[in-house]
């Protein structure tokens, strides 16, 4: 499956948080239901970029007559748990109807309860988000590096690892759009108290 990409795609990806931004900055009577479809619709967005940037690496591997097995599995194990943990929080937010419920510690901070659960998404979250970052373009960029006709080089650039590239930049300054924005949003409210 191969997929023309342009910057307007790369961006488009980002709906889902872009709506979940909105969402947040809505006044809500009903703050558990506004913070179960962000979470849902920010799982969405991850799962779209990781999905979108695993097709572009494996179709290249695929083009170039080069399986690896080990690189596939590198590739697909941050997306199948991403898609996983998708199905797993909207079984837990729809489905079940178990909304964010944290136990309640004397005092005014909250009891948190680091399980295995929890340990397992934030090592898969880290690797995912290494994955997706670094080790998926160097591998690609490296592996058109090695090729020794300039032609083919420049298209397998333009087919892969430009849209790629594209797409961890779109990622990092979407991300630093709502770092900034939040910060906006937060100190604008504690003023207004």
């Amino acid at each position: 499956m191969k997929i023309r990409q342009n910057q307007w795609l790369s961006f488009s990806l980002f709906t889902p948080l872009v709506i979940s931004m909105v969402l947040t900055a809505l006044p809500n009577h009903n703050y558990q239901l506004y913070f179960a479809v962000t979470n849902i619709l920010i799982n969405l967005t991850l799962c779209l970029l990781l999905s979108y940037q695993v097709i572009l690496v494996l179709n290249f591997n695929k083009e170039e007559n080069k399986t690896s097995p080990l690189f596939k599995i590198n590739a697909l194990i941050p997306v199948c748990f991403f898609w996983i943990y998708f199905c797993y929080t909207n079984y837990m937010a729809i489905i079940s109807n178990s909304f964010h419920n944290s136990k309640s510690a004397p005092g005014p901070v909250k009891l948190t309860e680091m399980g295995l659960g929890a340990w397992l998404f934030l090592l898969m979250f880290i690797y995912g988000l290494i994955n997706y970052l670094f080790i998926n373009n160097k591998y690609v960029l490296r592996r058109i590096r090695q090729h020794e006709d300039i032609g083919e080089q420049e298209y397998l650039k333009t087919t892969y690892w430009l849209p790629m590239r594209k797409l961890v930049r779109a990622s990092v300054y979407v991300f630093c759009a709502w770092l900034l924005l939040s910060l906006v949003t937060d100190v604008i409210t504690l003023r207004a108290k």
